[in-house]
């Protein structure tokens, strides 16, 4: 399965800069008490990553909340240039 003809196309001279956000929604009053974490990254103005889901703990406050998306998401920046490595 998949769909072997269709791809990513980075031209050699788009510019080759990673830029990440994150953030979060506290989730105090839900009713897991969980908040969700949330984070796109770019490579240039190219959307190459993105991520939605609930935190796996539990924030007792809103900064807690945002440090933790805040660390998701530099975990998948580290993993970005592994990645285009492998890729060439």
């Amino acid at each position: 399965k998949g769909h072997p003809k269709l791809g990513l196309w980075y031209p050699k001279a788009s510019p080759f800069d990673l830029v990440a956000y994150s953030d979060s929604d506290y989730g105090g009053a839900s009713q897991d008490c969980k908040s969700t974490t949330r984070g796109s990254q770019f490579l240039g103005r190219r959307l190459i990553s993105w991520q939605c889901k609930k935190q796996t703990i539990v924030a007792t406050l809103t900064t807690e909340a945002e440090y933790v998306a805040a660390a998701s998401c530099c975990a998948q920046v580290l993993w970005i240039p592994n990645q285009l490595l492998d890729y060439g």
